[in-house]
């Protein structure tokens, strides 16, 4: 929030510049109405973009578990099931399915993996270690009917589906196991899955909400704050990113593919929605210059699906830098006519005018050591802001610069401290009499 410190009919006034928010949905929600307020100059927001789909690897024996596979049964089959990819009584076997009892035709048990809201499994795969008997049998299924396996141990696939399951069934009129089951002796009447593997289309971009000063429309210096809020259906929100004239400039990264597998663990492997904050430094961050800056916010979800990204130009000014002083709440300054300050003065060309003014916190205690900058804007159409010179406070506080001597301008003392900005203008004026008031 900056502070600029005016001199209005002789009274010091201060004016705090209120940080505007930016909402721009990328689809509508109503969870998200109303959070962030709308600015009356709307953003600049570019259109979303799709990618590739995301790899998920479950029940890698002693290695990755099955957090997704789900439990399904049908009536009340003896049949025993239990997830043994990483632990259980028998670690490493997989996700298990053995009869040990009596059931009836069509009961059944099974693992079934199901592909998360707003996406599908464009492909599903599996290593099936399984052995009939008992009038027991195994089957795979997914959207377009079941199938029965060929071979005893079996990797098989599907494509285009919502889900994908393995299970064991009654077949006979009725079935009857000898009733062991969990240890390390196999009957006939069983069947073991590992090693899940789906590539997750997911066709939804999150969207974006974005709010913070440097959105206002002011001019950016130093660090900022940007808060953002994402939400997904489907995987998930990977990340939001910042790009400054088209460069990658910081980001924030809420979920990333195990490296052990090279893929992700579970289907859902980000979360769904996401708020959080964002520093922006506009001097050490890549991308930012001094002057305009091309600022595009976007959100990506772990497809790798973009929102659309929240698009504003940003004037940036870090000409002063940060000063090693310490936080203040009040500046004076003037020019100095015969020991009196002046915010306006009128003088010849070639004299040389001198600012002076204190640096003071709010409890009125000098600030020492602080470096003040004075701007010029020469009095022309096409006058530009330039820094003249730096000062730097005494142990009172005080500071006095001299300005070379020229054209009628505008001076600017501006004294930053970490993001905070105290400013005071002032005016000296050249013309045909000496300094006088105007």
């Amino acid at each position: 929030m900056d502070l600029r410190v005016l001199l209005r009919n002789g009274e010091l006034t201060g004016e705090r510049s209120k940080a505007g928010c930016l909402s721009i949905p990328v689809r509508a929600s109503a969870l998200l109405a109303g959070l962030l307020c709308l600015l009356p100059v709307p953003a600049l927001v570019s259109p979303p973009g799709a990618a590739a789909n995301y790899t998920v690897i479950e029940c890698v024996p002693n290695s990755v578990p099955a957090p997704d596979a789900v439990a399904v049964q049908n009536g009340s089959p003896k049949i025993f099931q239990d997830a043994e990819c990483v632990g259980g009584q028998r670690s490493g076997w997989g996700l298990s399915l053995e009869a040990n009892g009596l059931s009836n035709r069509g009961e059944s048990r099974a693992w079934a993996f199901y592909a998360p809201p707003g996406t599908s499994f464009a492909s599903a795969s599996a290593l099936v270690h399984q052995q009939p008997g008992h009038g027991y049998g195994a089957l795979y299924s997914e959207d377009g009917g079941t199938l029965g396996f060929n071979n005893e141990w079996s990797s098989v696939a599907v494509t285009n589906t919502s889900f994908f399951g393995v299970s064991l069934q009654c077949f006979a009129a009725s079935c009857q196991s000898p009733g062991q089951a969990g240890d390390y002796s196999l009957d006939t009447g069983w069947a073991f899955l590992t090693h899940f593997q789906a590539d997750v289309a997911d066709a939804h971009p999150p969207m974006l909400q974005a709010s913070g000063p440097i959105l206002t429309g002011a001019v950016a210096r130093g660090q900022s704050v940007l808060e953002a809020f994402s939400t997904d259906i489907g995987g998930g929100v990977r990340s939001i990113f910042v790009t400054v004239n088209g460069v990658q400039s910081t980001s924030g990264s809420f979920c990333e593919p195990d490296p052990q597998v090279g893929a992700y663990k579970h289907l859902q492997p980000c979360p769904l929605q996401v708020k959080g904050e964002l520093s922006l430094h506009t001097e050490r961050d890549p991308g930012w210059t001094n002057g305009p800056n091309q600022l595009r916010i976007c959100a990506r979800d772990v497809a790798g699906n973009t929102s659309e990204c929240i698009e504003r130009t940003v004037e940036v000014d870090n000409s002063c830098p940060a000063s090693g002083g310490q936080a203040a709440e009040e500046l004076s300054s003037g020019i100095d006519v015969a020991g009196e300050l002046r915010a306006r003065v009128r003088g010849r060309s070639p004299e040389t005018p001198v600012v002076r003014g204190s640096l003071r916190t709010s409890g009125g205690t000098s600030v020492q050591g602080a470096t003040v900058c004075l701007y010029e804007t020469i009095a022309l159409e096409d006058g530009s802001r330039q820094l003249a010179t730096t000062a730097v406070t005494q142990s009172n506080g005080r500071f006095a610069a001299s300005l070379d001597p020229g054209p009628s301008r505008l001076i600017d003392v501006v004294y930053r401290f970490n993001v905070g900005n105290l400013a005071a203008r002032r005016e000296p004026a050249c013309g045909p009499n000496r300094l006088q008031r105007r």
